[in-house]
């Protein structure tokens, strides 16, 4: 909740075997909340781009990327969240055959 309480658990044994990491579900405004409230803290060390599409992305050495957007913006960093859904664009530029990828999972979501 918004207090940080867990009000509920969902046991998927295999999940942290399979893909490294413990399964968590919330809301997708929870999401977008704690992603802003960390950018905030992190003034001037963040930036967000609203209301444009990542066009293409570039792989700068090791550490870094560099992604043009659409708005003719460019952006360095260390980090690119690509949250633009099932059919994500992001994702096709930097995974090859990204439709295998794609598979129901057993979990349903409603608004």
């Amino acid at each position: 909740d918004s207090a940080g309480e867990i009000f509920g658990t969902f046991e998927q044994p295999d999940f942290e075997q399979r893909y490294g990491a413990p399964m968590l579900i919330l809301h997708r405004q929870q999401l977008m909340n704690a992603l802003m409230k960390e950018c905030k803290r992190q003034e001037g060390e963040i930036t967000i781009s609203l209301g444009c599409e990542c066009t293409e992305i570039q792989q700068i050495g090791q550490d870094k990327i560099r992604c043009v957007l659409s708005n003719d913006e460019t952006v360095e960093a260390d980090l690119l969240i690509g949250a633009d859904g099932i059919r994500s664009k992001v994702r096709k530029m930097i995974v090859e055959n990204d439709e295998r990828y794609i598979s129901y999972s057993g979990f349903t979501t409603w608004r």
